[in-house]
């Protein structure tokens, strides 16, 4: 289940029994925007809002405007999220977090780390470029939650917890 997540007046929802994701007045409950049901459909994290970003991820790791609930930019960009369609490569496998102004989102073996910010101009058919990747194989092929505490980049696989320092 991914719980709500409330920034600057505006509670976001990912429920479970639906493959969009809603934006609600936090005072009135007044929806003020729902994606449509294929942009959004294999996200399953609400990771966080940074800036105007609104940053969600499942089997794809996707920026939303916080204000419209428009994707503004996939990674990876080129899959179809829908029922039937391709699965992404790479794709996401864990929960990912933000930390500061980066995004880390893992893979099977692998973690990419992306700037948290709504990506504009700079991206290439809106996808934005990766910052860097840490590598976390062996122990990582299954997948892996992360988590930034005191400087440390802690990873919890099925088998192992590893730190690396997130500095």
């Amino acid at each position: 289940l991914t719980p709500c997540l409330i920034s600057a007046g505006l509670v976001y929802c990912a429920p479970q029994d639906a493959p969009e994701i809603f934006a609600l007045d936090a005072l009135t409950g007044d929806l003020i925007w729902s994606t449509d049901d294929h942009s959004v459909a294999d996200v399953n994290q609400l990771l966080g809002a940074l800036g105007d970003a609104l940053i969600v991820s499942g089997d794809r790791l996707v920026w939303l405007d916080k204000r419209t609930g428009r994707v503004a930019a996939s990674f990876p960009g080129s899959t179809t999220p829908i029922v039937g369609g391709a699965l992404p490569s790479p794709r996401g496998l864990g929960r990912g977090t933000i930390s500061g102004q980066q995004v880390y989102w893992p893979t099977a073996g692998e973690i990419y780390v992306f700037s948290a910010q709504l990506p504009g101009a700079d991206t290439v058919d809106n996808t934005p470029a990766i910052l860097w990747r840490i590598e976390v194989a062996p122990g990582g092929g299954d997948g892996v939650n992360v988590l930034i505490a005191d400087g440390f980049l802690l990873v919890a696989s099925p088998s192992r917890l590893m730190t690396f320092d997130a500095d």
